[in-house]
This record gives structure tokens, C-alpha cells and sequence, in this order.
């Protein structure tokens, strides 16, 4: 069954225009055949060439009735030279579009190539017509000759075959750049496609939390980061199958006058794996044992809760760095209160009373600077540590960072309760102000001695340190000298013995030349002889018979 053709009726003034100027002005039948490029072949495309320019050399042709009239110009013919040469397109009647995925089940954030389809009703491909693709989710890319479209929708044109190709992108807005986007496809190409729940992923989810907490892997953190942002998720269940985000594809394809002659829809289930990768991550970063191992080092045995309240507070200064990413600091802050917890209820029947208090507010704080994520609340609480060593009351109804902190606050009554009175704390409070101001008045007194001391011995100092430093400067540049004299020596004697070997090489390669040389000239002045030699016994051979 024949595909769609047009008829001259069917092409508009603007389009018949171009085919006859095309058809009228075209130098010979070779460039006509090139460029309009019949389906059946260059052997036909040429024998159809010569026979519209046989009819032009009869006369212009002034309408498209007497291109269709030319001998050997069939419908379909007709409709390939007009197509070829003008923008006019016949209605794809009867036939069908296809779009094909490379993946019907992709991954959250993974690209999927588009491979479109027009038919005509015999199965044939339809070139050049035109097809608008839209997507419900995600960003739509393709290349249309020397453009190249991106968003939520693409018009592209039917190619041989009637082949159309464009890409469809993440769920993202602005898109991932260049380098994270292709960090993510690499990661997300090693889960298993087969995979029916995150249980059966295991491995290759595990894998992924490695590789997202490893220190190079900036690229990919970010693109995951910005993933978590737009489509946030909890842990899922490992049986549990993927949550799955339908999307949907519609592909128009437009006939004469624009008319919608075709439409297809195809609908991608994109499965989300954020949820099962969190479990994992989850569960890697609470078995990090880094900041358990580091409270065990701190000294139980310390006297003063001041010592003790600064180790802990550096112990856990280093582990709030320790994870990367957004997603990675928060399970941080999360899984940081359980270690600090723990040490705390195991020092505290060791400590005096003081001890205590400064040990209890040291972990409070050291929990909420990792919560907060930052070095800033490290640096105030070392600023107060000597000066301040007071219990702050929690007020009704503030928030805390992490909901265990209300744990901390029922052990720090209780121990309160039976340990600390008002007394005890007036008292440490008296001792660490008039410590403070001992230590402040010290610090003044050494400030004032170095102020008063005389010009005199500071020149002095000045005079010595200088000598010292001559000293020190003299012995190393003797030393330096030394040692460069000692290389140089060296250098000398290599030299020298490389010299000498290669004069020698030289002497000899020389008389050999010169030896050959020589045995050539005599080889020559023999053959020379020989030469002479045979010819006078020829001339004395010639001249014996005339005597």
C-alpha cells in the first residue's frame, strides 16, 4: 500500500514557488538527481532529472500540474521532489508513531534515551514531518540539525526512516551540570536493573554510600544532595518494593495546516532509590566507631572537671567534620548523641562533684556543635570554659536540636539531686572567679616586668641573638662549601675518565677508517694495473700477425 503523497493542490503558493524557481534555474540533470535524492535509487533519480529538464527546454515550468505531467514524475515522485525542495509535507494517513525507551524502569536521576517512529500504513518510514514531544516530569534534550533544545518539550523533524531521537533528563531545575550529572549516570548504572526491592540491591546500595562518603567524591555527593533536596525520602523497608514516579511522554506528529495527525504516549516508571540508599548510609555512619575509640582515650582518672570537659569537647570537635555532604551530616548529627551518652554514664560515679558539672555541660555542648554543624560553638565554649561553670536550666518549651538531649536533662537532675547542692556550686563558682582573677593579676605581673625592663638588656639579648645566629649562619655556609667542593671533585674525575675513554675511542675509530682507506686505494690501483695490463696484451695480440 502506497505511503501519503500530495498533490499540487495540497502545496501552498509559497512552497510551489520554491520547487519551480528550484526546477527552472537547476544547471543539470546530476544536480537536480543530488538533490532531491529519490528513495528508488540514483538511476532513477537521474532519468527523472533529464526528463523535467527535457520538458523545461520546451518552456518554463509555470505550475506544479506540469511537473506532475512529465513523463516518468509519478505521485509519489511528485511528492519526494516537492518535499525535497520546499517545506510542504503530506499528512502521515493511516500510519503509526512509536516511541521506544532504553530503559521502561529508570532510576531516580537517570538519564534515558528516546527512539521515535513514523509509519506510513504499509510500515514504511515517513521522513520530514514534523513531531512535537512533551514530557510530564524532567527536561527533554535533543539536537535538531545545528540547534540544540532542552525543556520541557522538543519539536523535531522525522529523519530517513522516519527516525526521531531525544533524551530524557532528571527532575531537576536549574539541570545538573556537565560533571555531577556525569558522576551520578556512572553510579546509577551499576545498580542492578533486575532489582525488585533495595534487599535484592544490596550490595550495589551499600557500595553507593561507600562511595558517596569517600573524599573524592565531590561530584557525586552534589548531584545526590541536590537529588535529596527536590524529592525528600526516608528509609525504606528492604522488602518493601521501589516507590515508583510515573512519567509520562506524548509525541504528536503535525500534518498539513498543523493538524495533529498522530499521537502516542508513553509512560516511564522511574523508581526511586533514595530511600533504600539512605538505610544504607544510615547504617554506615552510625558503625563508624571513630568517636567511641576516641572517648576511650580521654584520661577517667582526671581530678578536675575542667581537664576532663576540654578533652571531650576537642574528642568531638574532630568528628563533626568527619562526614561529607548534606545528607551525610545529618545522619552525623543524628547518630552523634548515642557515644556522648554513653561515656558520660560510665565516668560519672569516678568523678568528684565539680567534675561532674563540668563533664555533663561539656557533653550537652559538645552534642549541640555537632548538631550545629560547625567549629563556631567549639571556639565560644573554649572562650568560657575558665570562666564560666554554671548550669544553664533548660526554659519551658524551648526546642532542642535532638530529641535524646531530653534524656541528658533527667541524668543531670538526677545527678544533681544526689551529688551537687547550692552550696557546692556557690563554692565552685567562688573558686574558678577568684582562680580566674589570680591568674588574671599573673598575667599582668609578667606583662609590667617585660614593660620595665631596661633598654640596656634588650640590646643585649639583641647583641647575642644576633652573634648566635652569625655563628649558626658561618658553620652551615662552611659545611654547604664543603660539601659542594667535595661534589665538584667528583664531577672533576668522572669527567676526566669519560674524557679520556672517549679520546681513545675516537684515535681508534680513526685509524681504522684511515687503515680502510688506504686497502681501498691499493685495491684500486691494482685493478688499475690489471686494467692497463690486459689491454697492451690486446694491442700486442692485434699487431703480431702484420710482422
Amino acid at each position: 500500500m502506497p505511503g501519503p503523497v500530495l498533490t499540487p493542490e495540497e502545496v501552498g503558493p509559497l512552497d510551489a514557488a520554491r520547487v519551480l524557481t528550484f526546477l527552472n534555474r537547476v544547471g543539470s540533470a546530476e544536480e537536480l538527481a543530488d538533490t532531491i535524492g529519490l528513495s528508488e535509487g540514483a538511476g532513477v533519480g537521474r532519468r527523472v532529472a533529464a526528463a523535467i529538464l527535457a520538458r523545461r527546454a520546451e518552456g518554463p515550468l509555470v505550475s506544479l500540474d506540469a511537473v506532475l505531467a512529465v513523463t516518468g514524475v509519478t505521485p509519489a515522485r511528485f511528492t519526494e521532489i516537492v518535499t525535497a525542495l520546499s517545506g510542504a509535507r503530506p499528512a502521515p494517513a493511516g500510519g503509526t508513531l512509536r516511541l521506544t525507551p532504553t530503559s521502561e524502569a529508570p532510576w531516580l536521576g537517570q538519564g534515558v534515551g528516546i527512539v521515535g517512529q513514523l509509519l506510513d500504513a504499509s510500515g514504511r518510514g515517513v521522513p520530514n514531518v514534523a513531531i512535537a514531544c512533551i514530557a510530564s516530569a524532567g527536561f527533554l534534550s535533543a539536537q535538531a540539525g545545528i540547534e540544540r533544545q532542552q525543556g520541557a518539550a522538543v519539536s523535531l523533524v522525522t529523519g530517513p526512516g522516519g527516525l526521531i531521537q531525544f533524551r530524557l533528563g532528571p527532575p531537576l531545575a536549574p539541570p545538573l551540570d556537565p560533571a555531577s550529572a556525569a558522576a551520578l549516570q556512572a553510579e546509577l548504572a551499576r545498580l542492578p536493573r533486575e532489582a525488585a526491592t533495595p534487599e535484592a540491591a544490596r550490595e550495589a546500595l551499600a557500595g553507593l554510600a561507600a562511595r558517596y562518603r569517600a573524599e573524592g567524591a565531590g561530584l557525586l555527593r552534589a548531584a545526590m544532595d541536590r537529588l535529596a533536596r527536590s524529592f525528600p525520602a526516608e528509609a525504606d523497608r528492604p522488602e518493601a518494593p521501589w516507590p515508583v514516579m510515573p512519567v509520562t511522554l506524548i509525541a504528536v506528529a503535525s500534518g498539513a495546516g498543523g493538524r495533529a495527525e498522530q499521537v502516542t504516549v508513553l509512560t516511564l516508571r522511574v523508581r526511586n532509590w533514595l530511600g533504600g540508599w539512605l538505610r544504607f548510609l544510615r547504617a554506615a555512619v552510625e558503625g563508624d566507631a571513630r568517636l567511641d575509640a576516641a572517648l576511650k582515650n580521654l584520661d577517667r582518672a582526671a581530678h578536675s572537671g575542667a581537664d576532663l570537659s576540654e578533652a571531650l569537647i576537642r574528642a568531638t570537635q574532630a568528628f563533626a567534620g568527619l562526614e561529607r555532604g548534606e545528607i551525610g551530616a545529618r545522619l552525623r548529627d543524628e547518630a552523634a548523641g548515642a557515644p556522648i551518652a554513653r561515656y558520660v554514664e560510665q565516668v560519672a560515679p569516678r568523678l568528684r562533684d565539680s567534675a561532674i558539672v563540668n563533664t555533663v555541660r561539656a557533653a550537652g555542648a559538645s552534642r549541640a556543635a555537632i548538631s550545629a554543624g560547625g567549629f563556631a560553638v567549639f571556639e565560644a565554649i573554649r572562650a568560657t570554659q575558665d570562666v564560666q561553670d554554671t548550669i544553664e536550666p533548660k526554659r519551658p518549651g524551648r526546642s532542642t536540636v535532638d530529641p535524646r538531649l531530653d534524656l541528658f536533662d533527667h541524668r543531670l537532675g538526677t545527678l544533681e539531686a544526689k551529688a551537687v547542692d547550692r552550696a557546692a556550686l556557690d563554692g565552685l563558682r567562688d573558686e574558678l572567679l577568684s582562680g580566674t582573677g589570680a591568674r588574671f593579676d599573673r598575667m599582668q605581673g609578667r606583662v609590667d616586668a617585660l614593660e620595665s625592663r631596661p633598654q640596656p638588656d634588650l640590646d643585649a639579648f639583641e647583641a647575642r641573638l644576633t652573634r648566635s645566629l652569625d655563628a649558626r649562619f658561618a658553620e652551615r655556609l662552611a659545611e654547604t662549601e664543603t660539601r659542594l667542593g667535595r661534589q665538584v671533585a667528583d664531577t672533576r674525575r668522572e669527567l676526566g675518565g669519560e674524557i679520556t675513554q672517549t679520546r681513545s675511542d675516537l684515535v681508534t675509530r680513526i685509524d681504522a677508517k684511515a687503515d680502510a682507506t688506504a686497502v681501498r686505494g691499493l685495491e684500486r690501483s691494482v685493478t688499475d694495473l690489471r686494467t692497463t695490463n690486459a689491454a697492451l696484451s690486446d694491442r700486442l695480440n692485434v699487431t703480431r700477425p702484420d710482422r
